[in-house]
């Protein structure tokens, strides 16, 4: 999830970005602190292993820890917290896509082996116009249909045998792509194995990018990892892209030389940009791609200036009244509230203390909850006629111990709306 216009801003930007191979990690990170995007790696490793079966998944964890180690960076793990409502419509729509390809592979398995069945039937029996041979055939025409039968023979066996080996390998790839489904048992064992290595690991309210970002532009930590432009958009100063990653260069992108490239000097203007050119989060105006948001953000400042201007009259409604669905892009992206829903920090994790003393000190603060208080409202009231209702005769009085349960609360969903 996050802003996909963006890297096609980059490609446009080479100023914002700087490729960053193994060899330099040493010699530019010693001494730093990486926060990892947990949901990130975990689909990069189980996409890389070849078999899941012996947890080659969660090992890679236990590597990549190794690796930084070597290079002289410390390193901790954020997991996703609870979904927000507001990202509900991009996840139905994320998770009736993946169903749609998982049927489309399951179609292709069935073809492939269906054609595999029929091949392996024609590799064990010859051609049928060289099985039958007229018994009054004339010698010379017998002995050149066992010619061509012995020429042909082999060319056949031979391209079947390459279509066999073919179909053999997509129908191997495609029994491999759904078995790379990650699943929520994996986060829980990998919770696990950080428990008992001592690695530390945090879970955010929401969004673990978001709560990375968080911890970085306020000094907690030094680099996040992710592959998610929202770390950008949340405000943090730079992150690494694409780490670890067999297919892309790994690069750290910064924010400054983007802004500056889009010709924005405020933060919040290019929250406002990305939201109109399309984010995970509810707000797109109809009819506004990357270009025209950056035109119009850098016309009028905001998308609140936007809609209040003529250029924004055309989004209104028939009664007049302006779109206010960004508003829940621009508190989710814009919201300095203390992010993290749970800290596993050892004591050994020095590095990582700052982050455990300010989530102590956050659960330490008081909470102003105000009693629920029942309140009844009379036309006219009168108060001389305002007398308790007699209790009946021969009923108990009501006391605390008088068998009463209290209701069991509604279990919270998962959805959150903000």
């Amino acid at each position: 999830m996050g802003v996909p216009s963006l890297g096609k801003v980059l490609k446009e930007c080479p100023d914002a970005w700087e490729e960053v191979p193994d060899e330099k990690l040493a010699e530019k990170f010693s001494g730093k602190t990486f926060l990892f995007d947990a949901p990130a790696m975990m689909h990069r490793f189980v996409n890389k292993c070849d078999t899941i079966v012996n947890n080659e998944h969660l090992a890679c964890f236990l590597h990549l820890r190794d690796r930084m180690r070597k290079c002289g960076i410390e390193c901790a793990f954020m997991f996703d917290g609870k979904q927000t409502m507001a990202k509900h419509d991009e996840v139905v729509r994320r998770v009736e896509s993946k169903q749609r390809s998982m049927a489309k592979a399951q179609q292709k398995v069935t073809s492939y082996q269906k054609e595999l069945n029929e091949l392996q039937e024609k590799i064990q029996q010859s051609p049928p116009e060289f099985v039958q041979k007229p018994a009054s055939s004339p010698k010379e025409q017998v002995e050149q249909v066992a010619k061509v039968e012995q020429e042909a023979k082999p060319e056949l066996d031979f391209a079947a045998m390459a279509r066999l080996s073919t179909l053999k390998g997509l129908l191997v790839e495609q029994t491999k792509r759904a078995e790379r489904r990650v699943r929520g048992s994996y986060y829980t064992d990998l919770k696990e194995i950080f428990r008992r290595e001592g690695i530390p690991f945090m879970t955010a309210n929401y969004e673990a990018e978001q709560a990375g970002a968080w911890l970085v532009k306020h000094g907690l930590a030094d680099v996040i990892v992710s592959d998610d432009y929202d770390c950008l958009v949340c405000g943090a100063p730079f992150f690494f892209q694409h780490f670890h990653s067999s297919k892309r260069a790994q690069r750290l992108i910064h924010l400054e030389p983007l802004m500056q490239h889009l010709g924005f000097t405020e933060h919040s203007q290019f929250v406002d940009y990305c939201i109109l050119s399309g984010t995970d989060f509810p707000g797109r105006l109809p009819g506004i791609g990357p270009v025209n948001a950056q035109r119009l953000i850098k016309k009028h400042g905001s998308i609140e200036a936007l809609l209040a201007s003529a250029d924004g009259k055309r989004f209104q409604s028939a009664d007049g009244a302006k779109p206010t669905a960004h508003r829940v892009a621009q508190r989710m992206f814009l919201d300095d509230a203390f992010p993290l829903s749970s800290v596993e920090i050892p004591a050994s994790a020095t590095a990582f203390s700052a982050i455990r003393d300010r989530f102590e000190a956050q659960l330490e603060q008081p909470v102003n909850k105000s009693p629920v208080k029942r309140i009844v409202r009379l036309s006219n009231p009168d108060v001389a006629k305002l007398k308790p209702r007699a209790r009946p005769q021969g009923s108990p009085e009501r006391t605390c111990d008088s068998g009463l349960q209290p209701k069991t609360p509604h279990k919270k969903s998962r959805l959150i709306n903000i």
